[in-house]
């Protein structure tokens, strides 16, 4: 902790001390007032242009800001003697672990980042003492070695000889779906486009659900609108994925078109669930039993609406438990039963607490935690 502190003083110290003045000043935006009638009422927006970001103008001054912001931050005294310290730290570390995940059968998922790699390699052991195999490298990606690529995210089938994981360019949200066979450590052919790297494996261990974007365009901004949740069969062509979930097959649901939708299987209890999701914190969630995915039409029912005000949920194979803020600033935790769901009417499990906040809820085998 002291050398915490005495690390982050040095820091203020060095801006603070610094004497000289950089003389030559950025670029100041010019101002353009658009004018809006909003309920009635005019609101004058001075830098409306800036939005457009192809505008040589916006252009111009943006790159004047960089060059000021580094002149600036170049002309702090000690600064290289800092960044050569901040990296001597961050090679005591060995290496880092995210996005972990364990099989059934007892393998394990996940990025491994040391401090020589630009980003986390995907690797796998079978059960915790077992040999470490490099499953896929992003830096040896493609043939264009200017394109940087980062594992977005990852999920291995229930049995673990699969693992489906996205590949994004310069870590964009729109990233490839690739999908692996562990034990030979080939890529099945195919790729889906264009993905948010959310994806939900089935019990049958060859097919996942997944939410694709309408484009790889940034500035497209109808490409996250009315998104549809799909079912891929691994081996098969991802042209012909069958929807599971949106706005267009499930009309009766009241899905917006900026809701997001998601499938997520739940092998405990056996049930999908589909989650409209937006900024909202408030959790809009459908139910149905597994075995509706083989049909040809899911029958969605809900089970959470944003009325409820549910911020997180946890199910075991036979109760929901959720947490929620409904006349409860500080939160409480409800308990209700998978086969026949009431929100409206279920139990308080662990009821609002006057003085504690109640931010998370985790549930295992041994209880709720």
């Amino acid at each position: 902790m002291k050398t915490l502190f005495t690390f982050s003083l040095s820091i203020l110290l060095l801006i603070s001390c610094r004497n000289d003045v950089i003389d030559e000043k950025p670029l100041v935006a010019k101002i353009d007032p658009v004018e809006n009638m909003y309920f009635g009422k005019t609101v004058v927006d001075p830098y409306r242009y800036m939005e457009n970001l192809e505008d040589s103008a916006v252009i111009t001054w943006i790159k004047s800001q960089a060059d000021y912001a580094r002149k600036v931050l170049n002309s702090i005294p000690g600064r290289q003697s800092l960044i050569d310290k901040m990296m001597e730290f961050d090679e005591r570390r060995s290496s880092f672990i995210s996005q972990l995940a364990i099989t059934d059968d007892d393998r394990y998922f996940y990025l491994k980042q040391t401090p020589y790699d630009e980003t986390g390699k995907l690797y796998y052991r079978n059960g915790y003492e077992g040999e470490e195999i490099l499953l896929f490298d992003p830096c040896i990606y493609g043939d264009d070695t200017t394109k940087k690529y980062v594992i977005s995210g990852l999920l291995p089938s229930f049995d673990g000889g699969k693992v489906v994981f996205g590949l994004a360019e310069g870590g964009s949200e729109s990233a490839t779906t690739l999908i692996m066979d562990v034990d030979k450590k080939t890529l099945y052919p195919g790729q889906i486009k264009n993905c948010y790297a959310s994806y939900s494996w089935l019990d049958d261990n060859k097919s996942f659900s997944y939410t694709p974007l309408h484009s790889d365009d940034i500035k497209d901004i109808n490409r996250g609108i009315d998104l549809e949740a799909k079912l891929h069969i691994v081996g098969t062509i991802p042209a012909n994925d069958r929807i599971i979930l949106s706005r267009k097959t499930h009309p009766e649901l009241g899905i917006m078109p900026k809701e997001i939708p998601d499938v997520i299987y739940n092998k405990d209890c056996d049930y999908l669930f589909g989650i409209a999701s937006t900024v909202d914190r408030n959790l809009k969630v459908y139910y149905a039993p597994g075995y509706e995915i083989n049909k040809k039409q899911i029958n969605w029912l809900s089970l959470i609406e944003p009325e409820y005000q549910i911020h997180d949920d946890y199910m075991n194979k036979k109760e929901l438990y959720v947490l929620t803020s409904k006349n409860a600033p500080n939160y409480k935790i409800l308990k209700t039963d998978l086969e026949n769901p009431n929100i409206k009417n279920s139990e308080v499990v662990v009821p609002e607490d006057q003085n504690d906040i109640i931010k998370s809820l985790n549930l295992t085998n041994d209880g709720l935690y």
